[in-house]
């Protein structure tokens, strides 16, 4: 053979064979690609594990792999981001994906996208559809040209994830499972109103009740779950008490109840559960639980970026201390992001005349040396004074804000972060990415755009269970 190529196959003979050879079959190699393109959100970060012949394969047997996909618009128009990963198989084989919270090592009950491998190689692309569609998860081949003049390559395949699909690849949670699930310390009559939701409560209501122990005071809490419009726009037989509580994952219950009930708060509403077409993964794998009333405090701060919007923002409060933003806190805000910016201009003219002094410098010119080098000191001051006064406009409106907030609010979170159950807390007070680490949860200063991860939790509480066989 001429060069470095190599066989396509090899075979070994035995040695002194009187018998003849024997033919032996081997597989063509194949490869499967899926490509997935998410519409609803910029970036949805999809778990899976591939199947081939009913089997998974062994690199997601103890785990799952995620693809990422997404669409932002900008300007009127969309970008796409597509996800894509590849799958060897071989001629005949059937290969097929587990999704989502069904990807998870020890669900997996509803394989989706199959395909057989044939003569070619296989590619499937995989779209995002909203709508109330009929669509399967039965990808569709693509017809080839009739003019096309040279021979396909590749098997080309369509198909939907619509939110009927999204629902299929939602493990939906039993009773059954809801005891392994809880974080140690709950007690038994919390676990025992956690299992009636995953038998289907009988109202959107849903009252615990602890009876005095000790010292410790008879508790009871009334939650009120609200319906989310996605799941119902998107679901063909879609209810909430059936196919919307029952997809969340037990631990994310346990978590509210146990700190609503830990702090003595009389009542919640958790605003949206599981939800399949908006957002990111969290909410769509069963992950994430809103919550916009803890108490009779409204998880609310929306006032904040309100003052400071419009062609001629006010920077002044309402006059209405009662919605979560005092007027004095307003107007530290303003002083704080003011000092901000201050402070980062004085950072880049010490920036510049540190690079004015190096080159002046290489001019071997003392005089220029001199006047860059007093520069860089009156530089310096005006970095550090504009520092000094960040800082204490930081702590202006820490101080403010922290004075006004209503303590159902404060206690709750307070307990919720301690929970091994939570591994992401987002409200309108603070932001905590990575509630596992030991690391200060930061304010929630609403920045950015209307999509922006600080607006839009500007009016509600989000957690994300801690679950790593998922996310």
């Amino acid at each position: 053979m001429a060069g470095s190529q190599k066989p396509a196959l090899t075979a070994t003979t035995k040695p002194n064979n009187t018998a003849g050879a024997t033919d032996v079959q081997t597989k063509a190699a194949r490869k499967v690609t899926y490509i997935f393109q998410c519409t609803t959100a910029a970036s949805v970060s999809l778990p899976y594990a591939a199947v081939v012949n009913g089997k998974v394969i062994p690199a997601h047997e103890k785990r799952v792999s995620r693809v990422t996909s997404g669409a932002t618009k900008s300007n009127g128009q969309t970008r796409y981001t597509e996800g894509k990963f590849t799958i060897d198989a071989e001629a005949g084989d059937k290969v097929s994906l587990y999704l989502n919270s069904d990807a998870a090592v020890g669900h997996r009950t509803s394989p989706v996208y199959a395909v057989t491998v044939g003569e070619r190689d296989i590619v499937v692309k995989v779209t995002e559809k909203e709508g109330l569609l009929s669509d399967g998860d039965t990808p569709t081949m693509v017809a080839k040209a009739k003019d096309a003049k040279a021979a396909p390559t590749v098997d080309e395949y369509t198909a939907a994830l619509t939110g009927n699909v999204w629902m299929k690849v939602s493990h939906k949670y039993t009773a059954a499972e809801v005891d392994a699930l809880m974080p140690a310390g709950t007690k038994a009559e919390v676990i025992a109103a956690i299992k009636c939701i995953y038998s289907e409560l009988p109202s959107a209501t849903l009252t615990v009740s602890v009876p005095a122990a000790g010292q410790q005071a008879a508790k009871s809490l009334k939650v009120t779950f609200i319906d989310s419009n996605n799941p119902k726009a998107n679901i063909v037989g879609y209810t909430l008490l059936k196919e919307g509580l029952t997809r969340v994952h037990p631990g994310g219950f346990a978590a509210l109840l146990n700190s609503a009930l830990e702090n003595g708060i009389p009542s919640l509403q958790v605003t949206s559960c599981w939800r399949p077409m908006l957002g990111s993964i969290a909410h769509r794998a069963g992950l994430g639980l809103d919550v916009g009333y803890v108490g009779l405090t409204r998880m609310n701060r929306q006032e904040l970026r309100h003052a400071f919007e419009g062609k001629k923002p006010s920077k002044n409060g309402n006059g209405d201390d009662a919605d979560n933003v005092s007027d004095a806190e307003v107007e530290t805000f303003a002083e704080y992001e003011s000092a901000i910016v201050e402070a980062k201009a004085a950072r880049a003219k010490l920036s510049a005349a540190e690079k004015a002094l190096v080159a002046a410098k290489k001019t071997k010119d003392s005089t220029k040396s001199a006047e860059a080098q007093s520069q860089v000191k009156t530089a310096t001051k005006a970095s550090e004074d504009a520092d000094v006064a960040e800082d204490k406009a930081r702590k202006a409106w820490n101080d403010e804000r922290d004075a006004a907030e209503p303590a159902d609010a404060r206690l709750f979170r307070t307990s919720l972060l301690k929970c091994s159950c939570v591994r992401q807390l987002f409200d309108p007070w603070v932001m905590d990415a990575n509630t596992q680490d030991k690391t200060t949860p930061a304010p929630n200063m609403q920045r950015g755009g209307s999509s922006s991860n600080e607006r839009l939790h500007a009016h509600h509480l989000h957690i994300t269970v801690h679950e790593p066989t998922i996310l």
